[in-house]
């Protein structure tokens, strides 16, 4: 019999169930249910990224063994070819690249830092790279031995006409200040060498999004000019890192065989980045990754254009008044950059006035 008192009770069953009991049950089966949603939802983004994981380990075995069987069927000496880099007749991808600005759907080069969570893979067969316990950068190494392009009389700009830059958001600047106006760029930002052979980053005329690698298919160049690291060298490991780099630089090379690749140092950042973010950008971590990609080119036989040297200070890193964001910068120091590239090439020298 219902309370005349309350008039909040309800009988059922012999039992008298309070109609704030009910609401209190309503709310605890709702909780229930949310949680068992939000455990699903964990467990179905723990197995996707064991898949990922799985597949970029399958994408490295096969990366290797491409590898491989591309130095078995060359000699691995590099050549220059004589053609234009005007895109292919059959060439299925149309990009608007330096001779205008690079469509990537991306803003301005200066626009933020280069690492992005979506362009962050962790690789197969390890952590990624740790950085130093200390912020400060670590002892910068000797740069005079290892193998890299000379100094040589400076070239017009026309020696880059039949040039492809290819690379990450420092790169496209190259387009965003017309730089240098008759090259090609073939560049994305928050590309870094995890992502350079698979992450389709560049839309053509038609709207479709293509990989760094598919894009410059439709394009003849006698020279590549590559810089990767500024997404990556936080990161990565050296070994992942010249894993990767080596892997695109294969591929690269067994695409354009007619073409000269050059390798470019990865440039350094400003004092107060460099002392960051626990060092994980240190410039002397830099250095050291740089000096590894120079003992790579030593061993590819692959002309390494250390512009880094550039672009640093007295105290080897980028000045502070160059950049807001303290790797990004502006059109005076995009002139530095290609300053040093007019004056270090290979025409007219010979193989033995490299620094060795």
């Amino acid at each position: 019999m219902a309370n005349k008192e309350s008039g909040y009770r309800i009988k059922r069953g012999g039992f008298h169930i309070h109609k704030k009991n009910w609401l209190l049950l309503l709310l605890g089966a709702a909780g229930v249910c949310i949680l068992a949603l939000i455990i699903a939802w964990a467990l179905q983004n723990q197995q996707e990224a064991a898949r990922s994981v799985e597949t970029l380990g399958a994408s490295l075995t096969a990366g290797a063994s491409g590898k491989a069987a591309s130095s078995q069927s060359s000699s691995g000496e590099p050549s220059t070819a004589s053609s234009s880099s005007a895109p292919a007749s059959s060439a299925p991808i149309v990009v608007n690249a330096s001779k205008g600005a690079a469509e990537s759907g991306q803003e301005s080069a200066s626009s933020s830092s280069e690492e992005s969570a979506g362009d962050i893979v962790v690789p197969a067969g390890g952590e990624v790279g740790k950085p130093s316990s200390s912020g400060a950068p670590d002892e910068r190494p000797d740069f005079s031995l290892p193998y890299q392009v000379a100094a040589s009389e400076a070239v017009d700009d026309s020696y880059f006409d039949d040039a492809m830059f290819v690379g990450d958001s420092i790169t496209s600047g190259i387009s965003l200040y017309s730089v240098m106006s008759g090259a090609t760029v073939v560049a994305s930002t928050g590309i870094n060498p995890t992502t350079i052979l698979t992450k389709p980053a560049i839309r053509d005329k038609e709207g479709e999004l293509h990989t760094i690698l598919e894009t410059m298919s439709a394009y003849s160049p006698a020279k590549i000019y590559i810089m990767l690291g500024a997404n990556g060298v936080g990161w990565l490991s050296q070994e992942q890192f010249l894993s990767y780099y080596g892997g695109f630089v294969d591929a690269v090379a067994a695409q354009h065989p007619k073409a000269q690749i050059f390798i470019q140092s990865i440039l350094p950042v400003t004092m107060e980045k460099s002392l960051s973010e626990n060092g994980i950008y240190a410039n002397g971590k830099i250095d050291r990754y740089n000096r590894a990609l120079m003992e790579y080119c030593k061993k590819k036989g692959l002309p390494f254009v250390n512009v880094a040297e550039a672009l640093k200070g007295a105290d080897g890193a980028l000045p502070a008044d160059a950049s807001s964001d303290g790797m990004h910068f502006g059109p005076s120091y995009y002139e530095k950059w290609f300053d040093y590239l007019r004056s270090h090439t290979l025409k007219g020298e010979k193989e033995g006035e490299r620094k060795k």
